[in-house]
């Protein structure tokens, strides 16, 4: 019988699972691209890898607690400018004033600029009664923005020297109060009008496609077969999230916000990169991710770890800022930080303990 050869033409999906024309592949950001991930995989199809993108991905790269880490590390992300959290607000005594705060390009306070306000008003004799008030960076313009208003509602117009000599300099620094209600954002984070609701669900989910395309690019194809991984890929495809998303396809691990310290402190010194690390623990493969130190999770991928022939341990360090990547086998890195056996030995426990407090909150 003859030999079929596979279609150099064609590929496999690894998200979608369909056949799909060469084409069609493209270099996926296993650490989203838009927070400076270094590190790339293929067989992904451009629909799967625009999905992963905008209803995957961006509950990460637009997540309120991650970009003011970001803001406070002075990290500048993909589109090269620092995340700004808290670019537009107003006057706290007066919340019809706009105020928009700004940073220069490395992260530094700049300044805050007060918008315009023009209030106006007649008199029992039919005067015009106007009322302007500018920030002192705008006073040149104080005069134009009076006569305009004097026009349009049909009156002539005040000399400028007039209007500049009773004008009065108030010298205060403006108090600015934030409204993320009025700010546009993205859709995975709640506001309400007087406090931010952080978003404690959506992100997760992108953890767990980190966890899923570093499985794949650690342990092959051969993991397109492993029935807890299909689990963590079809999470990944559901297009309506709820609570239950990741419980409903048995994705098991424990995702969460970083407190004090990470569950995990091997490399809490690395607190402006990203870790991945690919650990066996009893038969059961897991992943490891640590984001800044903003947020981590221990993802559950493999029950099955004997399927897996030459199997390591391994580590990936992201630079977001150099947009660089350094990988390694895991003993080896630990080495580098000391006692490698007694370290080793405490990450292990780490885990266990991460384990322990995943079985207790389901």
């Amino acid at each position: 019988m003859k030999e079929v050869k596979p279609d150099s033409n064609r590929f496999l999906c690894i998200i979608c699972k369909e056949d799909k024309n060469i084409e069609e592949n493209t270099i996926e950001h296993v650490f989203p691209e838009a927070i400076g991930g270094a590190l790339t995989i293929s067989n992904v199809c451009r629909t799967c890898n625009s999905w992963l993108g905008s209803d995957v991905d961006s509950y990460l790269t637009n997540n309120f607690l991650f970009q003011a880490e970001c803001q406070d590390l002075k990290l500048a992300l993909k589109n090269g400018k620092i995340p700004n959290i808290l670019k537009k607000g107003s006057l706290e005594t007066d919340q019809d004033r706009t105020v928009y705060y700004t940073m220069d390009e490395e992260g530094n306070p700049k300044d805050l600029y007060v918008t315009p306000k023009i209030t106006k008003e007649y008199t029992k004799n039919g005067d015009l009664r106007i009322s302007a008030s500018v920030d002192f960076k705008d006073k040149e313009k104080l005069a134009e923005m009076i006569n305009k208003t004097f026009e349009r509602e049909g009156f002539s117009k005040i000399d400028p020297d007039t209007i500049l000599q009773n004008m009065t300099i108030i010298k205060e620094k403006p108090i600015m109060k934030i409204h993320p209600s009025r700010i546009k954002v993205p859709k995975n984070i709640s506001y309400s009008k007087e406090e931010i609701i952080i978003d404690t669900l959506r992100y997760k989910l992108s953890i767990a496609k980190i966890a899923y395309e570093l499985s794949y690019y650690w342990l092959g194809s051969k993991f397109l077969d492993d029935e807890t991984g299909n689990q963590i890929r079809l999470s990944l495809l559901e297009k309506n999230i709820s609570v239950n998303t990741l419980k409903q396809f048995q994705t098991s691990g424990i995702i969460e916000y970083i407190g004090e310290s990470p569950s995990i402190d091997i490399w809490k010194h690395l607190d402006d990169a990203y870790i991945g690390v690919m650990v066996r623990l009893s038969g059961f493969i897991f992943i490891y991710i640590k984001l800044l130190n903003v947020i981590e999770g221990l993802i559950l991928v493999s029950k099955q770890s004997f399927n897996y022939k030459n199997y390591e341990d391994k580590i990936v360090i992201i630079d977001p800022r150099n947009r660089t990547h350094q990988e390694n086998i895991l003993r080896a890195e630990l080495e580098v930080l000391g006692n490698r056996e007694e370290i080793f030995q405490q990450l292990i426990l780490n885990i266990g303990n991460l384990i322990k407090k995943t079985s207790s909150e389901r």
